[in-house]
């Protein structure tokens, strides 16, 4: 606090990533008249795909989570950049002060950063043996990966800025630090993710898997865009965190 234009300091949270349902529980043959799986289905992806003649290229979004499998059959790391020269590419890992990790390379983890990154920008036709069909497949995919040192508040910080130091229209987190113990809000995190949403960034997060009636963050700032999780018949889902 005694450094110059310090206002405050607030103490670091470990975030932790959701476990990712198991394939066994995932029907590959949703049966939905666009060939999608349900929640595709259900926000009406293929509709706007006809409607705005767009699947999302010239988009680039940032995911920050665990793990992405660089062999992934349907999940293209963006990590050239034609018209940027300087573009360092699309991918880092960032310990848990914040800082980058020199020459990390991506790695899986287990499933759920795949999981959210195939939801993002999976394949249209997916070849994997449980499909990964993405809202938006030819959109620029970025990754952060926080958790290979340990995902504090400073890596979730560090790897979130970078994303936005990209160039991103998306960061996602679906991510949050257990509801006890711990804090509920995160201080920390409102002025940077105030600082994305001003350069143009939107921001979205995960509400969490801690049944309804819970709520933390960053989900529970007003700023971010907290998604929930429905069933195969639009209900929300029982797992499903949220305290409305």
């Amino acid at each position: 606090t005694e450094v110059p234009f310090v206002e405050g300091i607030s103490s670091s949270v470990t975030y932790e990533a959701p476990e990712p349902i198991e394939p066994e529980e995932i029907d590959p043959d949703q049966g939905t008249p666009s060939d999608v799986t349900y929640g595709l289905d259900q926000i009406n992806v293929t509709e706007t795909w006809s409607d705005f003649a767009t699947r999302g290229e010239g988009a680039r979004i940032a995911i920050v989570d665990n793990g992405l499998d660089p062999d992934h059959p349907d999940i293209d790391l963006f990590t050239e950049d034609e018209n940027d020269p300087t573009f360092p590419g699309g991918f880092v890992a960032v310990d848990s002060d914040g800082e980058i990790i020199e020459g990390a390379e991506p790695e899986r983890g287990n499933g759920h950063g795949e999981h959210v990154a195939g939801t993002a920008t999976g394949a249209e036709d997916p070849e994997g043996d449980v499909p990964t069909y993405g809202v938006a497949p030819e959109a620029d995919l970025l990754k952060a990966d926080p958790f290979v040192d340990s995902a504090t508040s400073a890596a979730i910080i560090g790897s979130h800025q970078w994303a936005v130091e990209q160039g991103v229209d998306v960061v996602s987190m679906s991510l949050g630090f257990p509801p006890d113990p711990g804090p509920v809000y995160d201080e920390a995190l409102i002025d940077p993710v105030q600082d994305a949403i001003d350069a143009g960034t939107l921001v979205t997060v995960s509400s969490g898997n801690d049944e309804e009636g819970i709520q933390t963050d960053p989900s529970a700032n007003p700023r971010t865009t907290a998604i929930g999780a429905s069933d195969d018949t639009g209900s929300i889902a029982e797992f499903s965190s949220g305290n409305l």
